[in-house]
Parts: structure tokens; sequence; C-alpha cells
């Protein structure tokens, strides 16, 4: 059987979900839904990904995510391999730990936006996992009712401009929306196992077609395109330059125990400010993908931990500002 076509463009809405093998937990505890988030940040900070909205079941979840750079593969290919590391190592299994790729639906956000937040924020409510929207920990709408509760990753001015360009009036009356249940007609759709690859009126999906067909149509000309980039892209020469220049010394000198820390602290700021692992490895005397993955991930562990490198990344970074 055909895997289902990935349709990406720059600007791209996608309500996104991916389950747990044989109906299997994706989330064994409170530390599970937290490393979760932590790989999802990753996934904003390293492929500018947009997040609107999201719940974490115990055995799924649901993402409503846009894609300036028309990149939803990437992130999403590192988004379910880094968790799954994670939890098998933190369980001592191993194996796949999803039912398999995950499943995305390209949406026309001017009709269904709203729809899907609602949607997704009502999850948790219709799984029996709180007694009023709100009071589930593993979801957004929370975020979107209260600072103090939002993932700093998360967006929320696109949602909530549909309602308000007064933050509280907007904020009541998202409220207010998921509050009333979702469309019966929608919800059949959402809720069947197999989803249309496309969730728009028929202009859109028309337009979508043209785009996959014969490339007649311009991506432009698609709802939510957008000429898009990331905060650090305007700027991402300069500042892989200063990062660069900070670390000279040690990039000019042989290998060493003594320099590890400063590599490794070198391959975290690179690789926070947008570089890939490809051109980081070229930075590092031509070191292979494999070798600057692992070290990114020490450096990580290391930086999280405020030991190791984390000294070194420090200072470096002060140099910076």
């Amino acid at each position: 059987m055909a895997r289902p076509l990935r349709i990406e463009y720059p600007g791209a809405w996608y309500h996104v979900i991916n389950r747990g093998r044989r109906k299997e937990k994706i989330f064994q505890n409170e530390k599970d839904y937290e490393a979760f988030l932590n790989v999802l940040e990753q996934a904003c900070r390293l492929y500018a990904f947009e997040i609107h909205a999201y719940a974490l079941l115990p055995n799924h979840y649901h993402l409503l995510v846009r894609t300036p750079l028309g990149n939803l593969s990437k992130g999403m290919r590192h988004l379910s391999g880094v968790y799954t590391q994670k939890h098998n190592k933190k369980h001592n299994i191993d194996g796949g730990l999803f039912k398999g790729r995950y499943k995305s639906m390209l949406v026309e956000d001017d009709i269904y936006l709203l729809e899907l937040v609602r949607y997704i924020h009502r999850n948790a409510l219709k799984a029996g996992l709180e007694e009023a929207i709100g009071q589930y920990k593993w979801d957004s709408h929370s975020g979107y009712m209260a600072e103090k509760d939002k993932q700093r990753w998360l967006t929320t001015e696109e949602v909530l401009s549909r309602f308000s360009q007064r933050k509280n009036e907007a904020i009541s009356g998202l409220n207010a929306f998921v509050k009333k249940t979702t469309p019966k007609d929608l919800l059949e759709v959402l809720d069947d196992i197999k989803w249309p690859s496309v969730l728009g009126r028929k202009e859109f999906k028309d337009k979508i077609k043209e785009l996959i067909k014969d490339k007649s149509i311009d991506p432009k000309e698609v709802t939510g395109y957008s000429e898009y980039k990331t905060p650090d892209s305007a700027n991402n020469k300069t500042i892989t330059a200063r990062i660069l220049s900070a670390g000279k010394e040690a990039l000019q000198k042989r290998r060493s125990r003594n320099l590890s820390g400063e590599k490794k602290a070198l391959i975290y700021l690179l690789r926070i400010h947008g570089n890939s692992l490809k051109e980081i490895g070229k930075y590092m005397g031509g070191a292979s993908y494999s070798s600057v993955s692992n070290q990114y991930r020490h450096a990580e562990k290391e930086i999280k931990a405020k030991k190791g490198c984390y000294e070194e990344m420090t200072k470096i970074s002060k140099r910076l500002k």
C-alpha cells in the first residue's frame, strides 16, 4: 500500500497525529510528557515550526502546526526519532514506539483553524481526563488562558487575533468557543481512522491538486503561503561568524581532551542558531554528520545539567552579547 502523499510548501498548516503501536501508551508518566514537550521545543527552534495547539494523551498526540519553511517531514522526523530514543532509553526498551509514520492533514486555515484548535483542546475532556475544559495539564488550552501556564514556544497570537485585538476579550472568546462542541459533520471527519489529505473548500483543494500535479500553480496562490524567515535567519550568518570567532582558538588547535568542552559548546551554539549538522561538520574541520550529532546530544545533556561544557557555553555566549 502506497504511503500518503506529503504536501509541503512554505506557510502550510497541518493537523498532525500519531499513536502508540497497538494502542500502547507513549507517555508512561509526567517525565515522558515533559520530555516530549522539550523535543517539540527543539523542533520549533531547529525547523522554525509554529505550534498553535497541542494535546498529549496517554497513547497519542495532536498538533496544529504551521511550517513557515515548508519542512513538515524533516521536523516530524526529528520529533518522532528523538522522543523515541529518549523514551526507550528511560524505560530500558527498544524498537518502534509509534504505530507508524505520523498522519497529517493539510488545512485551509481561513475556514478550519479555529475548529481544529477547539477539536484538539476538547480531546482530554472527550477521553475523560478532565471534568471541565482547561483542567488538563498536557494540552495548550491552559496556556492560552494564562501566561504562567504557557509554553514559551507556543504561538497564540494568530488564534487569539481571530476573536479580538484586545487580549482579554480574545481569551474569553476562545474559551467560550472551545466549550461548545465541534460540529458533528467535522467531528466525523476528524474522528475517522482514514483522514483526507486536505481539509478545505473546493477552491483550496483544486489549488493543491494543481500544485501537486504539474507545478503550474505558484505556492504563493495557496492560502497560508508566507515568505518567511526564522527570527534568527536574517542574522544567522552574522551570529555564526561571531560564534566561530569566539571559538577561533579552539577550532585552530588540534584535538585535545582539554578542548573537548569548548568544541561541544561551539557545536551546541551553532546548532541552536540554525546551522545544519553538515554545516557544523565543515566548521569543525570535516567532522562527520554522526559525530556532530553525538556531540550535540552530549552538549545538550551537559548544559541542561549545568556541568561539562556548560561553563564554556556560558563564556562564549557572554562574548556574543
